[in-house]
């Protein structure tokens, strides 16, 4: 709760990312993907491994282990993160190490570029294979497909047509309360 307090968020990712998956379960998505940020403020290899278990127990099909990127001079909500709070660059080793070991016992394969996926997913057969392709959202088995976006800042495709969501919360929970796309 400490890392979600740093960053100003109201919701626990667990919760958010919970209720989505289910949502993906629910109509029948062919696929589940998590993306984790390891870097944020107040985060310990300690607390960090209890996020990363929460995820794993949500049974995604893939995730994306990215550093964040603490750019205050472009992201203004970056502003109000207090620089002390950022683990030192030895627990963000710690934090990236930990992390590709426990999905490595938890069955997931490294992809590449920060993917991960399980054994028998998808990607996993297609890097075997030799057929993976990569597109602006990172590895697909296809070379051109539909993404839809869900969240803040996220980037779909349909067809030629790209799209961005909303940059903060307020606007985007405003956008979707409106009964609009936040995009």
């Amino acid at each position: 709760m400490a890392v979600q307090e740093a960053v100003h968020r109201v919701q626990t990712i667990e919760e958010t990312q919970a209720a989505v998956i289910d949502w993906s379960r629910k109509y029948d998505s062919q696929s589940r993907s998590v993306d984790l940020i390891y870097g944020l403020p107040k985060q310990t290899p300690e607390t960090f491994k209890d996020t990363v278990d929460a995820v794993l127990a949500m049974h995604p099909d893939r995730l994306l282990v990215y550093n964040y990127a603490h750019l205050p001079h472009i992201f203004k909500p970056q502003r109000r993160i207090a620089e002390a709070d950022l683990p030192p660059a030895a627990d963000k080793l710690d934090l990236l190490s930990n992390t590709i070991s426990r999905l490595g016992e938890a069955g997931y394969v490294f992809i590449g570029m920060e993917h991960f996926a399980k054994r028998d997913d998808e990607l996993a057969i297609a890097q075997k294979q030799g057929r993976l392709h990569r597109n602006f959202q990172g590895y697909s088995t296809q070379a051109e497909c539909d993404l839809l976006a869900f969240g803040i800042l996220s980037i779909g495709k349909v067809d030629d047509c790209y799209s961005q969501n909303i940059r903060t919360l307020d606007e985007y929970y405003e956008a979707l309360d409106a009964g609009h796309l936040p995009v």
